[in-house]
């Protein structure tokens, strides 16, 4: 009921748990549990998660409990769309929501980029099946880029400083 009726398969997860809590991440919704199951947080969608359109295509949720910091970081994509000409008519978007305290349930920072890539050959793309590490200097995000018509041109990886998103 998170994204209006719509089941999307195969049911992509995005598991993390620390510091007493657990989040469940499943397209599209995510629920936040305690450490003895106990639900916080009812489902809620991914579009409400990172405040955007009901309307947009999000997939592969990702979670992330760094201990060191005690911050929680989400993340999703949404596919964009082109025309009947294979022209962009809205872009592929990356999202990486940061925990503003060590309470999953609380506020988060969102940020995103435009993973559209429209200057590439077999683009405007979307970056498919993204992946997401840490070390104690970045959040590392891997990605599939493949056209939204067809083609697929490789891995992309991008590398986000973690002082400055948690700060």
């Amino acid at each position: 009921s998170t994204a209006g009726g719509a089941d999307l398969e195969p049911p992509d997860q995005g598991l993390c748990a620390g510091g007493g809590y657990v989040v469940e991440f499943i397209n599209n919704a995510l629920a936040i549990y305690d450490k003895n199951g106990n639900q916080l947080l009812a489902p809620v969608g991914s579009a409400q998660v990172f405040n955007q359109p009901t309307t947009d295509f999000f997939s592969d949720p990702r979670c992330y409990y760094d201990a060191p910091t005690k911050r929680w970081f989400l993340q999703e994509f949404i596919v964009g769309t082109v025309n009947s000409a294979g022209q962009e008519v809205t872009p592929s978007v990356q999202f990486e929501a940061v925990s503003n305290t060590q309470d999953p349930t609380g506020s988060y920072t969102i940020y995103s980029w435009d993973t559209t890539d429209a200057g590439t050959a077999h683009c405007p793309c979307f970056g498919d099946y993204d992946q997401l590490g840490a070390d104690a200097n970045g959040i590392y995000v891997a990605t599939d880029q493949f056209g939204i018509v067809s083609g697929f041109n490789g891995v992309i990886i991008y590398a986000i400083s973690k002082a400055l998103l948690e700060n």
